[in-house]
């Protein structure tokens, strides 16, 4: 399932979400792996292709949809310089 979880670690509660991670020299299917992440070390990456903003009420459909379905897709994000990785697509899924 992929969906936002909560782990214990040393006694401090982290969620974490599935991501597929492109290399950054990403060039073709291979070069994606899926990976576990904390979301705080996620942000909105310059390359997310989604430049029209969402409603409320469509976040609140996103929202209703992904408790009913679960995550249909990971999010997909690039490792950035300062060790988070940018979010490319799917970052309506956290809101």
């Amino acid at each position: 399932m992929n969906a936002k979880t909560r782990s214990q670690t040393n006694s401090v509660q982290e969620t974490t979400t599935n991501v597929s991670t492109l290399g950054s020299q990403a060039t073709a299917q291979n070069d994606i792996s899926l990976q576990r992440l904390p979301i705080r070390v996620l942000v909105e990456s310059e390359l997310n292709v989604r430049i029209t903003k969402t409603t409320k009420e469509q976040n609140a459909d996103l929202k209703a949809s992904i408790a009913a379905h679960s995550l249909i897709q990971n999010l997909v994000c690039v490792p950035e310089d300062n060790g988070v990785y940018g979010m490319v697509a799917g970052r309506h899924c956290l809101t």
